[in-house]
């Protein structure tokens, strides 16, 4: 992939995210930050995913991170920003290292697939709230924090999903397989 497509794909995704993250802030309840819909996690998972292939990973994790800091710092300071992102970015960096160590081979049964993607899902999800939990300081209540693991681990078990039989089953020049999931050109 050249340069300039790469960038093109990162700047697409970044724009998906912030659109993402501005309808979820939209579906936030009540006094708590709790959103009742969080497609953000789904758009990060994604993205990450998606050009985790093309080796500048590194370049992406930056870019996520910037887009997430950018949101967070119209009601909060640069710092504080910052600090926000962290919760958004590292459960998408941990799917996409568990997905490329913890996914079975293609061919494998849909069993394992299922079990090893949700343990994948749940695991970012979990890490996702625990993150968040430290870094605002106010924190969540138990059934908040209990609602942020089940919202994003299902939200993301069903990208996934979605993404492992897209790659299953490629056709013509649409996915085609590299690594563990399918990579959409």
């Amino acid at each position: 992939m050249s340069l300039a497509r790469y960038a093109i794909r990162t700047a697409s995704f970044a724009a998906l995210y912030l659109v993402a993250t501005l309808l979820g802030h939209l579906t936030e309840v009540g006094r708590t930050e709790v959103a009742l819909f969080w497609p953000a996690a789904v758009v990060g998972a994604v993205w990450l995913l998606a050009q985790a292939p093309y080796r500048m990973l590194r370049f992406d994790v930056i870019a996520l991170g910037t887009v997430a800091a950018s949101v967070a710092v119209t009601s909060h300071g640069i710092l504080a920003a910052l600090a926000m992102a962290v919760p958004q970015v590292v459960p998408a960096v941990l799917i996409v290292f568990l997905a490329q160590r913890w996914l079975p081979p293609a061919g494998a049964g849909t069993g394992a697939v299922l079990v090893r993607l949700t343990g994948i899902a749940a695991a970012a999800a979990a890490a996702g709230a625990v993150l968040h939990g430290v870094i605002d300081l106010g924190g969540f209540t138990a059934p908040e924090a209990g609602y942020l693991v089940l919202r994003d681990t299902v939200s993301v078990l069903l990208a996934l999903l979605g993404l492992h039989f897209l790659r299953a089953k490629p056709q013509g020049k649409g996915p085609t397989r590299r690594g563990h999931l399918t990579v959409v050109r």
